[in-house]
């Protein structure tokens, strides 16, 4: 008796799930749309992630997928995001990306401030 196949849905689910997790990150999404002839913006992948995490967890488990999957030829359109929306999510992307380029400066501020401290406290001990 043959065995049956899996469903194509979980085919592709398994190539793209490349730490074997269990789940496909924002990254590998990309890349799977992307080899399918689709390219989103940055904008328009992080809204196709949280469209496709239904729970919320940060990644998208097999069911999720399978989910969007089914929808067929509809499946791409449904991840493109209007003029107006990209611009939002991009001006957010770029909210955080400065925030966290100043996040890390003013930890290496505090540091050499905390160093310059101590070496002050060393000086006057001695």
């Amino acid at each position: 008796m043959a065995s049956r196949r899996p469903p194509l849905s979980k085919l592709v689910f398994k190539r793209y799930d490349k730490d074997e997790s269990g789940f496909i990150d924002a990254g590998e999404l990309g890349q799977m749309i992307y080899d399918m002839g689709h390219k989103l913006t940055e904008a328009e992948l992080v809204a196709a992630t949280q469209q496709l995490d239904k729970n919320g967890d940060g990644k998208i488990s097999y069911e999720e997928f399978a989910s969007w999957w089914a929808r067929g030829d509809e499946r791409f359109s449904s991840l493109e995001l209007s003029e107006s929306a990209q611009k939002q999510i991009s001006a957010a992307i770029d909210f955080f990306k400065v925030r966290s380029v100043m996040s890390s400066f003013m930890y290496q501020e505090d540091r050499e401030t905390d160093n310059r401290q101590t070496t002050d406290r060393q000086t006057k001990a001695s």
